[in-house]
């Protein structure tokens, strides 16, 4: 209406711009940065114990293979 008062943000070259985030988007937007880095960093750990866990049962496994191969001739030698 005629008369009335538009807010117009703009920035130092005087180019009209949006306006300022409220706080409840700030808020919000780093309450979600902060769950996705949270999330990020778990996945990291996640991972990093999967791949542990796994060069260890390959050596483990492979242990196993060498002591049988010393200990299975023995076991499956026909007996007199």
């Amino acid at each position: 209406r005629t008369g009335d008062t538009v807010p117009v943000w703009v920035d130092t070259r005087g180019q009209v711009v949006t306006a300022p985030s409220s706080g409840a988007d700030v808020l919000q937007h780093a309450v979600t940065i902060g769950v996705c880095a949270a999330a990020c960093a778990g996945g990291v750990v996640f991972l990093g114990h999967t791949l542990a866990r796994r060069i260890a049962l390959r050596h483990r496994l492979a242990e196993w293979e060498r002591a049988w191969a010393r200990t299975g001739p023995r076991w499956t030698q026909p007996r007199a």
